[in-house]
């Protein structure tokens, strides 16, 4: 299905991103500024504060995540989970756009049962280099501007 002189694409994240940092200290800013400065009550600030939690855990674990197309391979990894299809078992890759402006991304198998892949968020790369990188080996995609489901 792919060309032999198709390079590799690989895309990888890590979960200790400046900007990662950055918006969380910049809540914890906000947060102690609307219960010192505002007089907020303390169980607001407790709750915004428990909801950066699982942003700062993935920046102190290091948690990475990417996607690679090689060979005849899709292989793709977020943290421990992971997966890997082989592109002639892949019947089309479908591109939604979602109302958050993020785009999912699915795999139809061709295998018994038709089975459905959905990649993790936090794999992706761009949408657009994963379009170009899977039409440069003949893989069927689609996409679609606006999905809700």
């Amino acid at each position: 299905m792919t060309a032999p002189d198709t390079p590799p694409f690989v895309f990888e994240r890590s979960g200790r991103r400046p900007l990662a940092l950055i918006v969380i200290l910049a809540v914890w800013v906000l947060l102690l500024w609307l219960w010192l400065g505002l007089g907020a009550l303390w169980g607001l600030v407790v709750v915004g504060w428990l909801i950066t939690l699982p942003a700062l855990m993935d920046f102190v674990r290091n948690r990475r995540s990417g996607l690679r197309v090689e060979g005849d391979r899709l292989i793709w990894f977020s943290g421990k989970a992971g997966g890997e299809v082989v592109l002639d078992a892949i019947e089309r890759v479908q591109f939604d756009g979602r109302m958050d402006f993020s785009t999912r991304v699915r795999l139809f198998l061709t295998t018994p049962g038709a089975r459905r892949v959905t990649l993790p968020q936090d794999a992706l790369p761009p949408w657009q280099d994963l379009l170009t990188a899977l039409e440069a080996r003949n893989v069927p995609c689609r996409r679609n501007p606006f999905s809700l489901f």
